[in-house]
């Protein structure tokens, strides 16, 4: 005669199977919802910090600290997996220190992002952006007023959570700022850019 399984046994064992069901389907939508993190639009704030690359010829170093609103959309949407062109703007609002004098600059920057979504949650992204500037600092290297800011970035962005979702993104590279010659001296200041974003996504 055949020993029965405790009906105890069978209802524990079934309810490990449901939990581990729910579970699963919980996982798998959470995922299949950040994927379209490279497909979404984002809206924040940031904060960077300008490293001096040199001395002026005046003396002192120029270090700009970037507060600037980030805008940022995807370029395509159909049959986007992995990779994908976003497009941002930032206008920006940037003390600036040299020597121990502040100056300031402002503008507005549009980038290009080549984006590559590393995980559901994660993008590393290569951008390149430029845009119109006023800085009020007359250096012996560089004209105050009208100015370019060029930016090359290389950035990595985190999906904090979801609904509402939220992002962080840490980045740094190079920021050049002259004026395409149109007014002398224009031999350009250069800063090594480290920086740090909160913002939404939609």
């Amino acid at each position: 005669m055949k020993a029965s399984i405790p009906t105890f046994v069978i209802d524990l064992k079934m309810k490990k199977i449901k939990l581990f069901s729910i579970f699963t389907i919980i996982f798998l939508s959470t995922f299949a919802q950040d994927n379209n993190y490279i497909k979404s639009r984002a809206t924040g704030m940031s904060l960077a910090y300008g490293i001096p690359l040199y001395e002026l010829p005046e003396g002192g170093r120029y270090k700009p600290y970037v507060f600037q609103y980030y805008y940022r959309m995807p370029l395509f949407i159909k049959n986007v997996k992995k990779t994908n062109l976003l497009l941002s703007i930032k206008p920006q609002y940037n003390p600036v220190l040299v020597s121990t004098k502040y100056q300031h600059e402002f503008g507005i920057n549009v980038c290009f992002e080549a984006s590559y979504l590393m995980s559901f949650t994660d993008i590393i992204s290569i951008y390149a952006g430029s845009g119109p500037h006023y800085i009020s600092y007359q250096s012996k290297r560089q004209a105050k007023g009208f100015i370019f800011s060029d930016n090359f970035i290389l950035s990595w962005k985190h999906l904090l959570k979801n609904k509402p979702s939220f992002e962080m993104e840490i980045y740094s590279g190079i920021r050049h700022i002259s004026n395409a010659t149109l007014k002398r001296p224009n031999g350009g200041i250069n800063n090594w850019m480290v920086g740090l974003s909160f913002g939404r996504v939609f």
